[in-house]
């Protein structure tokens, strides 16, 4: 007898077990097929999926004429477009239910949307007004329907038109080119207006006629979060993960083992003399800066062992000598017994603890509260930033400067500060960051003075400036840097675009370039805002009283609430939340009882608590998350900062 495993057996040894067709009754078995053919097509089986087709039965003409438009569209043959637009039944709904217009009605407001999309173009990207004029007339006034359409802002396309109009009149006019259709995005404008009208055309086909791409994925993903909410599971980077590509096993349907969580304290850094407000890991995860009351910033080498490679005093001014290599080899050995002398320095390694800070008068919280600072607070620092390439670090507090420092040669040559950024005398700079994966190092800072300013580091003078009706509180740029969140003391969110294209010219910038995406009016106070790298059309805020809200801007004008945060101290003062794990799994964020708390990004469940603070009455500050991480500690290393003073660094 042949072994079981060659070619010779044929036996049902290797056979599925036999699955009822009962275990499908509950499903539609044109949908499923449905599905699964799309699913074949996708992951790169057309032949098997023709057969599919054709043994199920599947009538796919629809579906093609509905891909003939959006091809065409996204393409801008409009003539063709209309001509499939006419062969499709349509269907119209409103919260939900069928709409009850005729086919006849709906295929003439598909067609507008279609004359409308040439109308934008012909008038707003290729600037030629007697064409535009003429779609006006001859196209689209002559379409005058009287009964409402579901899903548009007016009530019929006679309406429309007269918003048409009135852009032909005043084609600059950004609000009339928002409340007419028109994304305005930069160079992006004509694609995202494109995909906005083949998205709005979707809204009045029927389900069974086009099926939204990814379909079994999106079933696949919504199980497997399904699955994760009834048991938390912190799950490994891939690299690390045994299972295929690092993939969710879809084989098994049990509840996969719980990982140890990454909430043990590895090590406690003491080399601050205050309260610590701000931590940064590098882009690389090399590199880990702080920053506090005590008015210097300290950079550690996270490979190795958190030895302190900087510690900068913001006293220091631009171009300011701070001692050669060598030099500073000589002054570390001189100074090594001489403790609290280092705190005056410029820049000096330090060794492994800081001296105590027994004596050191706090200053109550006032970097929270107050909108005016002590003398003695004037440099302290509340916040840094790394350029993509870790060359350049930026840094701002309670002075009206930000400062640039060179950190290209971390221990090797000493940190200076190489240039000063300031603003009205009288004001203080809350906020800077970089401009992520940006050549030509753009940046931005925010400051209570209700202005936002870029700039390029080439000059002291800004390159662009959104001004507000009130104070910025914060700002962040998504990780593609292709957008820029800003929270306001009215308590909105701002989502703005950024053309990066415009900046690299070297061109004078204008609003063109920065075009406002999204306005969310959050109802309370917000103290931070984060993007999502996993999601970049997700946005996370710490908002006053106790509670972390994530925002998608998926669809710019119509952003929605995708998930609460609560549980948590937060009333009074300023804290810095974070994503965590290498996947952003987990959201973070200290509270004012000097606790972590860890949420469940997706369901918003309290996941896991630290007491990080001995005494429940010193604030957590800031909390970040090495993303990049380091094969040792597999993209589970994250750090908090408070006001004991102290920087802890946490993992498995």
């Amino acid at each position: 007898m042949a072994p079981i495993d060659s070619p010779g057996d044929m036996t049902s040894a290797s056979t599925p077990p036999h699955v009822t067709p009962s275990a499908y009754a509950s499903f539609d078995k044109n949908q499923l097929s449905r599905i699964l053919y799309q699913a074949l097509n996708e992951l790169g089986f057309p032949e098997a999926a023709s057969h599919l087709r054709d043994e199920a039965g599947l009538c796919l003409d629809a579906e093609s004429r509905v891909d003939q438009v959006i091809q065409s569209v996204l393409a801008g043959q409009y003539e063709n477009a209309l001509i499939c637009a006419s062969g499709i039944d349509y269907v119209g709904y409103s919260d939900d239910e069928p709409y009850q217009a005729s086919n006849e009605t709906l295929t003439a407001y598909v067609r507008f949307l279609i004359h409308r999309m040439h109308f934008l173009e012909v008038l707003l990207h290729e600037k030629r007004e007697t064409v535009a004029l003429k779609i006006l007339r001859k196209e689209i006034s002559p379409s005058k329907l009287s009964v409402p359409i579901p899903h548009t802002p007016s009530t019929a396309i006679s309406d429309e038109t007269a918003g048409l109009a009135s852009l032909l009149m005043n084609p600059s006019s950004a609000q009339l080119q928002a409340q007419n259709g028109w994304v305005s995005c930069g160079e992006k404008s004509l694609q995202t207006t494109r995909e906005a009208t083949v998205s709005a055309i979707l809204g009045f086909v029927k389900p069974e006629d086009k099926l939204p791409a990814g379909m079994l994925p999106t079933l696949l993903t919504q199980a497997l979060k399904w699955k994760r909410a009834q048991h938390f599971t912190l799950h490994p980077p891939p690299a690390l993960d045994k299972r295929a590509h690092g993939t969710h096993s879809l084989y098994s349907p049990e509840t996969p083992k719980a990982q140890q969580f990454p909430a043990t304290a590895k090590v406690t850094l003491k080399h601050h003399t205050d309260e610590v407000w701000f931590v940064k890991f590098s882009p690389s995860g090399r590199y880990l800066a702080s920053a506090g009351l005590d008015a210097h910033i300290i950079i550690y080498d996270v490979m190795h062992d958190f030895k302190v490679v900087a510690r900068i005093s913001n006293e220091q001014h631009a171009n300011e000598l701070a001692g050669s290599a060598d030099t500073q080899t000589n002054d570390t050995e001189e100074l090594s017994s001489l403790g609290e002398h280092w705190a005056s320095q410029a820049f000096h390694p330090v060794p492994s603890r800081w001296p105590s800070t027994a004596g050191i008068q706090r200053a109550g919280n006032t970097h929270h509260t107050s909108d005016s600072a002590p003398a003695h607070n004037k440099k302290a620092v509340m916040c840094v930033s790394w350029s993509y390439d870790e060359k350049y670090l930026l840094t701002c507090g309670m002075e009206a400067c930000a400062k640039l420092w060179d950190v290209s040669a971390l221990g090797r040559h000493p940190v200076r500060c190489i240039k000063e950024f300031h603003i009205n005398p009288n004001g203080r700079i809350f906020i800077v960051e970089f401009l992520p994966l940006d050549p030509t190092y753009h940046f931005a800072i925010a400051s209570p003075d209700k202005v936002t300013r870029l700039y390029s580091i080439l000059s002291t003078e800004p390159v662009y400036e959104w001004s507000n009706e009130q104070r910025i509180d914060d700002i962040s740029f998504c990780k593609d840097g292709s957008h820029l969140a800003m929270i306001t003391h009215d308590f909105k969110l701002f989502v703005y675009g950024i053309n990066k294209a415009a900046l690299s010219s070297g061109l004078p910038c204008t609003a063109e370039s920065f075009p406002l995406v999204a306005c969310i009016p959050i109802g309370h106070k917000i103290t931070s805002v984060v993007w999502s790298a996993v999601n970049p059309a997700e946005i996370l805020v710490s908002v006053s009283p106790n509670e972390l809200q994530l925002w998608s801007i998926k669809e710019p004008a119509m952003p929605y609430l995708v998930q609460r945060y609560l549980g948590h101290r937060h009333e009074r003062y300023v804290l810095h939340s974070s994503f965590g794990n290498w996947d952003e799994s987990v959201v973070v964020s200290g509270d004012e009882k000097g606790r972590i708390f860890f949420w469940d990004r997706y369901n918003g469940s309290i996941v896991h608590i630290v007491n990080e603070q001995e005494h429940q009455s010193l604030l957590v500050n800031c909390v970040d998350w090495n993303v990049a991480g380091s094969e040792k500690e597999h993209g589970w290393l994250w750090c908090s900062a408070g006001d004991d003073g102290t920087v802890k660094l946490w993992g498995v």
